[in-house]
């Protein structure tokens, strides 16, 4: 059985050993194209990046304010319904217990204990509630607001939540499982087992969500392979490249863009098949290992940590690369 993954540069900030980081608030001021400031769905700023060229002068990002939270912030999931933050800190190393920062504007509002190394959590329209995959305690923390309202046993290593709203359902691969734990409210309404080569399983890491089909996206890494879910049946596995670590939804034309970090290429899915590969990456080894959806122009970016690069993807075709700082994860 090969170690635990660890996913990417993401895990590395609690390796740092710093007692309290600050979280920095941004904003963004009028943009010209090629770069744009603009609202996700919920509503809150973010960067838009494009194919061509990196801020400038009349479209930056100005620091608001920084934010002390706990140590080792990682990942934040925002709550369009109150407008909160809510901010995973692992710690600086492995532990029974960390903590979820929630902040209302540039102030905190309150600090939730959860389980051990918080992950990518998610946030469920339908009831409000903010779900907290601990991946050292192998359960889920649920939070409602500022308050912890259940604690969920799941599987071993979860790393991160998704929430599909066509079903109602928060889907949580666990990696040594090879598993996934289908949670509604707060109750474990069950898990759907994943295949993988004969003594190594599959070992689910990531998840992507189309919400026009309601099909979920899991990343096999350990068998390269994606496993596709409708609701709690597994109704396809879908060859992609080694290592595949992170999906992105495109919402412009509903393909799931799948990074595989050691084919330095990205699977795209459409529904139940593999409708095509982009190689990505400009000066060598891309090491493909995250990315985003650009809602204003289509584009998906995709973070090439080995080249220091964001490699930008439109209808199936790397449209231009932008040169970021060291190692995006």
């Amino acid at each position: 059985m090969p170690t635990p993954r660890r996913p990417g540069s993401r895990w590395l900030l609690p390796a740092l050993g710093l007692l309290a980081i600050a979280v920095t608030v941004v904003l963004l001021g009028p943009a010209l194209s090629p770069t744009y400031a603009g609202p996700t769905p919920g509503g809150v700023p973010r960067a838009v990046r494009s194919a061509t060229a990196p801020f400038g002068p009349n479209g930056s990002a100005f620091t608001v304010s920084s934010v002390a939270v706990g140590s080792g912030p990682y990942q934040e999931t925002y709550d369009p319904s109150n407008g909160w933050v809510y901010v995973s800190e692992p710690g600086t190393g492995y532990s029974t217990w960390s903590s979820v920062s929630v902040i209302n504007g540039t102030r905190v509002v309150g600090t939730v204990a959860v389980g051990g190394e918080p992950g990518l959590a998610a946030y469920d329209a339908q009831n409000g509630f903010v779900y907290v995959p601990n991946r050292e305690t192998g359960n889920v923390s649920v939070i409602n607001g500022t308050q912890l309202v259940a604690t969920l046993p799941v599987g071993s290593t979860p790393s991160m939540a998704v929430y599909d709203p066509r079903n109602a359902i928060v889907y949580v691969p666990n990696q040594y499982d090879s598993n996934v734990s289908l949670i509604r409210g707060t109750t474990l309404v069950g898990n759907v087992t994943l295949g993988g080569p004969s003594g190594l399983g599959a070992g689910p890491i990531f998840a992507a969500v189309d919400p026009t089909s309601g099909l979920v996206y899991v990343e096999d890494y350990w068998a390269h392979n994606v496993s596709v879910l409708n609701a709690s049946a597994l109704v396809a596995t879908l060859p992609v490249g080694t290592d595949p670590d992170y999906a992105v939804y495109d919402g412009t034309d509903g393909d799931v863009y799948v990074q595989n970090e050691l084919s330095d290429n990205v699977s795209v899915l459409r529904n139940r098949s593999v409708i095509g590969s982009v190689a990505v990456g400009v000066s060598g080894p891309a090491y493909p290992a995250g990315g985003a959806y650009d809602e204003v122009h289509g584009y998906v970016d995709v973070l090439d940590a080995s080249t220091d690069n964001v490699s930008v993807l439109s209808n199936r075709t790397l449209v231009g690369s932008v040169g970021v700082g060291s190692g995006p994860a």
